[in-house]
């Protein structure tokens, strides 16, 4: 007896040890993450207003939302991408979008998608193919992880995937370039995209899908990075300028509550009865709509691709036209402006052709009149000279009788003494006779 007591306090003190031990990490983890935490049974009460809990045979505790529309499908309706430090993440515009497409798994049932409740957050628990020029994502399956997501020998259903072309990733109107009828082809025409995140503060790991610069790389287009802030009530994600408020709360891991928690209303699923196959006929019948709902959404989305692309064509093609003209009219005009320049060029050489050769002319002309002058000069110094002779020869000419006019007497004496000898030869003549 005191044996069995013995034994029943050590089981006892490890009970209690290694429950205080699993609340003691969960308080920690909830503590390290800063997020807050909340249970399952949150989960339960926050989600039961907007959608019906079912009890499945397979999952458990399921949940199926309501005002959605036959054709929903997770991470695909009423939401779009955004890139994140996380990296990709869903941005829903329901109210309840913050849990069921950032914890636990999706799954296509009989009866239509279900959620299965996890605890453990994520920007989206989906995954990514790249391939020909397409991004393609699916929810990942109940029980699948991102090492199994991302082997060679896990592959979600086809009518799970969407694909579009990788320049509509972050476009709210992506669903208009989807075609469920080549999903097929796609998936073999694509790979696994295996990029990860690793968060310190959750010490928990994301799938990121395609990477910004990858992205930006495929598409020419800068791409914003918006940082994520945590918010403390439930409720769709809010986006302010470059930040994303989300409310992202720890959730307890203690397997005790999580089996205590249940849904207040709840409803049973049977998959043998006929309403069951009902729901499958059904869903098969929606799902067939929905294939030929898109197609049609295709056709009209093409041919409205295809009135764009041609007035875009035009647009370009006026626009080309619009350069070449204008490069012809800058071609023309600088042509002209060089005709200008030219002629300008060609006045100015002729204006100083026409200077110089005047500026020669009047130089040639005042060298003709300096030599004019100096011959002038030259012959007025010879006339005046010849003249100065002339007067010098008169002069010598003159002299003679001036001499007689200064000294009459000695001509005169000389005259009368000849005049006396002739007049003595003459009486001595006639005596002789």
């Amino acid at each position: 007896m005191k044996r069995f007591i013995s034994k029943l306090s050590i089981f006892a003190i490890a009970f209690i040890f290694t429950t205080a031990l699993t609340l003691g990490t969960s308080t920690k983890e909830a503590q390290a993450q800063g997020y807050g935490s909340i249970g399952y049974q949150d989960f339960y009460d926050d989600l039961a207003p907007y959608g019906q809990w079912f009890n499945d045979p397979q999952y458990g505790y399921v949940w199926t939302p309501h005002g959605v529309g036959n054709n929903f499908r997770p991470y695909y309706t009423n939401g779009y991408w955004a890139m994140t430090e996380y990296g990709n993440m869903w941005m829903s515009n329901y109210a309840w979008g913050w849990a069921p497409f950032h914890y636990g798994r999706w799954a296509l049932t009989n009866y239509g998608w279900v959620w299965i409740p996890g605890n453990e957050w994520g920007p989206a628990w989906v995954t990514w193919r790249q391939g020909g020029g397409y991004y393609g994502w699916a929810p990942m399956g109940p029980g699948i992880s991102i090492n199994i997501s991302f082997g060679n020998s896990y592959y979600a259903p086809d009518p799970w995937w969407t694909f579009i072309p990788c320049n509509y990733i972050y476009n709210r109107g992506f669903h208009r370039y989807h075609n469920p009828r080549r999903n097929n082809t796609y998936i073999h025409n694509t790979t696994i995209i295996n990029n990860t995140y690793y968060d310190n503060r959750s010490r928990n790991t994301y799938v990121t899908g395609p990477r910004r610069n990858e992205v930006e790389r495929v598409t020419g287009r800068r791409v914003d990075v918006y940082q994520v802030n945590n918010r403390s009530r439930a409720g769709r994600h809010e986006r302010k300028g470059n930040a994303v408020s989300v409310y992202r709360p720890s959730i307890e891991r203690n397997s005790r509550t999580q089996k205590s928690a249940v849904p207040r209303s709840v409803k049973q699923i049977d998959r043998n009865n006929e309403s069951s196959r009902q729901n499958v006929r059904t869903r098969q019948q929606n799902n067939r709509n929905e294939i030929r709902q898109q197609e049609n959404t295709n056709r009209r989305a093409n041919s409205n691709q295809a009135v764009e692309n041609r007035s875009r064509q035009n647009e370009i093609r006026q626009q080309q036209r619009n350069q070449t003209e204008r490069q012809q009219q800058q071609q023309r005009q600088q042509i002209k402006r060089q005709s200008i320049q030219k002629n300008q060029q060609i006045d100015r050489k002729e204006q100083n052709r026409q200077t110089r050769q005047r500026v020669q002319q009047g130089q040639k002309a005042e060298r003709q009149s300096a030599q004019r002058q100096q011959v002038n000069r030259r012959q007025s110094s010879q006339s005046r000279q010849q003249v100065q002779r002339q007067q010098r020869q008169s002069v010598q000419r003159s002299t003679p009788s001036r001499q007689q006019k200064v000294s009459p007497s000695r001509s005169t004496q000389r005259s009368s003494a000849d005049h006396s000898s002739r007049s003595s030869h003459q009486r001595s003549d006639r005596n002789r006779r």
